[in-house]
């Protein structure tokens, strides 16, 4: 079975194996052992920015060349639906699963939960789990919409983003 991994990590085994050159773009904070497995794989890695919110903005402000695919995995609805992949993974392993705990950072990861639990009408629970001092899907059902928090040191990296998806906080709330 394979170790898992983030998905810049898996992006960057993808991109080794295709002979593709890539480079992830992360925030300051992101741990050592991420980098570093990220960079095994032959990829680029640039820390920029406080959070995930702070990298994507000063990213995106770069000419890219026009062979160049910026991949947004805290907003694109393809990846946070590929994360349903992982609710396979787990009934595979554990088949009477009732629960499932999703970390919340930006909602993509808790969005492709939710969709894939709901499409296949699981009889599964599932709980949003998100750092005290950094809470954006909590704060954002107290606002009816996301709102921007202030960057906070935590050593959940994946998911101390400043503020919950907009492309994923209704169907969040609905769910």
């Amino acid at each position: 079975r394979e170790v898992d991994v983030s998905i810049p990590q898996k992006i960057a085994m993808l991109a080794e194996k295709l002979d593709i050159k890539c480079e992830v773009v992360m925030p300051l904070n992101t741990s050592y052992t991420t980098i570093i497995d990220i960079k095994d794989h032959k990829t680029e890695v640039r820390l920029v920015g406080n959070n995930i919110e702070e990298s994507r903005e000063l990213f995106k402000n770069e000419k890219l060349n026009k062979d160049t695919y910026f991949l947004d995995l805290a907003n694109d609805i393809d990846c946070s639906l590929a994360y349903a992949s992982l609710v396979d993974e787990i009934l595979e392993d554990l088949p009477s699963t009732q629960i499932i705990l999703v970390p919340v950072g930006t909602g993509s990861l808790l969005n492709g939960v939710l969709e894939y639990v709901k499409k296949k009408k699981l009889d599964i629970a599932v709980y949003a789990v998100e750092p005290y001092n950094h809470p954006t899907l909590s704060k954002a059902l107290e606002n009816n919409g996301p709102v921007v928090l202030e960057n906070h040191f935590s050593i959940a990296e994946n998911i101390n983003g400043k503020v919950i998806s907009n492309k994923f906080f209704k169907n969040i709330k609905d769910n």
